[in-house]
């Protein structure tokens, strides 16, 4: 609309002149006026502005009943990805440039390590995974998962030890030999009842080392340990005789009563006196001494190792070459 009230242009003219109050002629104190039609609901106004163009002035007036258009969404739309969104592609690229490369850095120590595991051996301790250029979380599965490598060889170790020693317990031959049941019929039954003891002895020594090995908890008690002692010693006296052995137990006063595992500690002892007296002539005495500490102490008189370190008889399955 100009000075004197023409209207250019207008659509839905009549409307808005309901609404303005230049509608005799434009108002030349006024420069704006706004009218808020429902104040329930959004873009429901109208308004009018006084505008310079060129040398003289023009009155734009307008009204909106909504947005059936959407008009309004997509000029939101087009800001916000003018002043939003184009300003973040170059950071967002960078982000995701710089977090594949971390990333990448990060899990290349994970594949290498993966390539190594392949080439590890639980029982070789010297093999490991290398945590020297791994990130810190990193470092601390790979140091778990060396930990257990250790505990697998460790248990690998003691199966193989296991077994070792059933086949050890297995190839000692007995006393008497099964051949003489075949060649002599009066020896039979003696010959398969010490077989059969012999055999339930190995089977003893191997149930033992099983509970040994898988044992999750020790359980302790008070022992008696000349009672202990007694008891083994009492066990073997009948088959020393055989074998002319004598065995002499002495027990010093007063009697130690140590924390230990009965079972174990009664093993021990047995398979002390077992081997002193299968491995010493006939007529060899095997002393076995209880001391006062609770000590425990099995001597004879036998001939005694023939050039033996005494360290290596220590080592699983180790004999002396003294006589068998």
């Amino acid at each position: 609309m100009g000075e004197d009230g023409h209207v250019f242009a207008q659509h839905n003219g009549e409307r808005i002149a309901e609404l303005s109050p230049w509608q005799d002629k434009a108002s030349r104190t006024q420069d704006l006026w706004l009218l808020d039609l429902e104040a329930a609901k959004k873009l429901y106004v109208a308004g009018g502005v006084r505008y310079k163009l060129g040398d003289r002035y023009v009155w734009i007036e307008v009204a909106t009943f909504g947005d059936p258009a959407s008009t309004y969404l997509g000029i939101v739309a087009a800001e916000v990805a003018e002043d939003v969104w184009l300003p973040m592609v170059p950071l967002v690229i960078l982000t995701l440039g710089v977090a594949t490369l971390s990333v990448r850095r990060s899990l290349s120590a994970l594949v290498r390590a993966a390539a190594q595991a392949e080439t590890i051996s639980p029982l070789d301790k010297s093999s490991r995974l290398d945590v020297s250029q791994m990130p810190r979380e990193a470092a601390s599965l790979v140091t778990a998962i060396n930990g257990l490598l250790d505990r697998v060889g460790e248990l690998v170790k003691s199966q193989r030890l296991f077994i070792a020693r059933a086949a050890h317990e297995l190839r000692t031959p007995p006393p008497s030999s099964c051949w003489s049941w075949v060649a002599s019929m009066t020896r039979a039954y003696a010959a398969s009842s010490e077989d059969v003891r012999s055999m339930s002895e190995s089977v003893d020594h191997l149930l033992a080392l099983a509970r040994l090995e898988s044992a999750e908890t020790i359980e302790v008690t008070d022992l008696d340990m000349g009672l202990v002692a007694s008891e083994v010693v009492d066990r073997f006296q009948d088959w020393a005789a055989q074998t002319q052995h004598r065995l002499v137990l002495r027990v010093c006063e007063p009697r130690p009563v140590l924390p230990a595992m009965p079972a174990q500690s009664g093993e021990a002892l047995r398979n002390l006196v077992e081997n002193a007296v299968r491995h010493t002539p006939p007529g060899t005495e095997v002393q076995i001494t209880v001391g006062p500490a609770g000590s425990i102490l099995v001597e004879d008189n036998g001939p005694g190792l023939v050039g033996e370190a005494s360290s290596e008889l220590v080592q699983p399955f180790k004999k002396g070459r003294g006589v068998e």
